[in-house]
This record gives structure tokens, sequence and C-alpha cells, in this order.
């Protein structure tokens, strides 16, 4: 499964550079009706900051043709395509022959179907990435199994819908917010939104493969929204083979999003050198860090892509 430390603030700045050439050489498209129903999804936790963490993972349950076994694909938009395992879908292709579509390449499906709770998705050169080791127990179906990853390729040209209380995503041309919407930045697949920290304007990386982040940013951001006196938690990552040292802290403060101040609750950094020509890069943008679920997970976010619009309401 792809992790929240895919998008570390480093990886994240240098992916957020070279990704235009990538995604414009993966043409994957993912085909809905108009009009979605409502898509279930669930949290999956994981041990982190010292704790567990129950919001880590956005997962959405994933039906496939042939095979009665529920599956699951983490909802990533700091990816701008969407991917399976590799070695996840050959394990359930030897377990239900068939399954997989024949393709002449063979690190991308040319057709795919699949459903999304009950909403069916048709995929086109849907990139098939070697990724973990594919293992599934077959004689315990409540062991949930990750087969990939949905990316902004799910909402892109789309408006979507996240209602994080009640765990229901929707799409569709017909939704209308509850709050008036804001413009934001959409680029290359990524989404940035417009931020107020400490009454400083800056951009946000939306990223829901970072669920539990509120905040992912650099010392200087972090120090003064943490709790005076409060403990630093070292979180160590490996993330792609690479070591590397998150730190949080709790924090009382918030973050205006689109006219919503959203309570933080903590404010995570990690510590970049001063010569680091990535980081000087993403200043210069105007991108003030990383965002994930955790500062929604009592709100609901609404994303027009094709407006390039997003709005934010509290329940």
């Amino acid at each position: 499964m792809r992790t929240m430390f895919r998008s570390m603030l480093l990886l994240m700045i240098s992916s957020f550079l070279l990704v235009h050439a990538f995604a414009q050489s993966n043409s994957s498209k993912l085909i809905l009706p108009a009009e979605t129903g409502k898509i279930p999804f669930t949290w999956r936790g994981d041990s982190m900051f010292a704790r567990w963490e129950p919001y880590a993972y956005l997962m959405i349950p994933v039906k496939l043709k042939g095979c009665p076994r529920l599956f699951y694909m983490q909802f990533d938009t700091g990816s701008p395509y969407s991917m399976l395992y590799k070695k996840t879908m050959e394990n359930i292709h030897s377990k239900y022959p068939g399954l997989l579509p024949e393709s002449p390449r063979k690190d991308t499906l040319d057709q795919f179907d699949l459903m999304l709770g009950s909403t069916p998705v048709k995929a086109e050169n849907l990139l098939l990435k070697t990724f973990g080791e594919g293992n599934i127990d077959w004689d315990d179906s409540t062991k949930p199994v990750t087969i990939g990853t949905l990316g902004t390729d799910l909402i892109d040209g789309r408006k979507i819908l996240i209602d994080y209380p009640k765990q229901t995503m929707q799409l569709g041309d017909k939704i209308t917010p509850l709050s008036e919407p804001v413009d934001f930045v959409y680029m290359f697949g990524r989404i940035l939104l417009p931020a107020t920290i400490k009454e400083k304007q800056t951009l946000l990386f939306f990223d829901s493969g970072s669920s539990a982040f509120g905040l992912l940013t650099d010392k200087a951001t972090a120090d003064p929204l943490a709790l005076a006196g409060a403990t630093t938690v070292m979180h160590k990552v490996n993330s792609w083979g690479r070591q590397l040292s998150v730190f949080t802290l709790p924090s009382a403060d918030s973050i205006v999003l689109a006219a919503r101040k959203l309570p933080l609750r903590q404010v995570s950094y990690m510590e970049v050198s001063p010569n680091n020509v990535q980081a000087e890069q993403m200043r210069r943008m105007g991108i003030g860090g990383v965002t994930g679920n955790m500062l929604f997970t009592k709100a609901v976010l609404f994303v027009d892509s094709k407006k390039k619009q997003f709005a934010v309401w509290e329940k």
C-alpha cells in the first residue's frame, strides 16, 4: 500500500517539480457515471507519532468482476494517476484465472472494470506498479487487501464531495456546495489550496495519501503553531528506501481554508538544509507545506477540479 510517507515534504517537492513530464507520458483515464451514488470509505489505522493513529489511510472498498472477495484502494490525491499493484493482481489472477484482461503491454492494462462501492468504473491505460509483496491470505477474508491507488484522475474534470464524518464521497456535476467556493490552484493533477496560517497567506498541497497530517511544514512555520512547552515526538520513517525524521508537536492553533477556521490538533515538520535548492523552489512557488485528511475529519470538503474551486463546511 502506498503510504503517507511517499509525500513527505522533501520528496513532495521533487515529485511536484518533475510530475508534469511524467503525467504527460501516462494517459490513464477513469470513466464513471455522470452522477455517482455515495461511495463509502473506511479508515485504516497505523502506529505513528508514539501512539496509534486511527486516520492513517483513507480506503475505498473495491469489487472485481469474477472475484467474490472485497478489496480496497487508497484514495491518494498525492498521485496524479491511479494504479494497481502488479504482484497483488497477479496473486488474484492466479486464484481467479481470467480476471486480468490481455494487454500488449506488461505494465499497463488497456481496459479494466471495477466497482467502487456500487459505482461502476471503467479504467483505460491503467498502470500496473511493482509495489509490495502481493501476499494474500485467502483463508481469512477479514484481512483487508489493498490492490492499488486511486489518484486525482478519479476527480479530474469532476466535482467531488467528501463527507468525512459520514465517511462517504460523491462525484457528479449536480453537486452543490453549502458554502461559498473559492479558487484553488490545480495543475498537473496536483491540488494546491490557498490557506492562511498565522495571518500569512500560503498554498498547501492537499495530499489525501498523507491522512495523518493536519500540516506538514518546515520548523520555522511549525514552532509558532505548537503548544508552549510541548514535547516533540520524532518519528523515523522509511520512504522509498530513504530514512527520514518527522517531528510532531501538539497544537491548539488553526488554519483558515475557504473562510473556515479548522483546528490543527498537531503540527509536523522536517528539518531542511538552508541550502536545499528544492525547498527554495517550493518557497518561491508559494507552497507552505502539505495537508492531508486529518484537517477535515469533522468537516465536508467540496472540490471542483474543472472550475478550480473548493469549499469547506463543518457538520
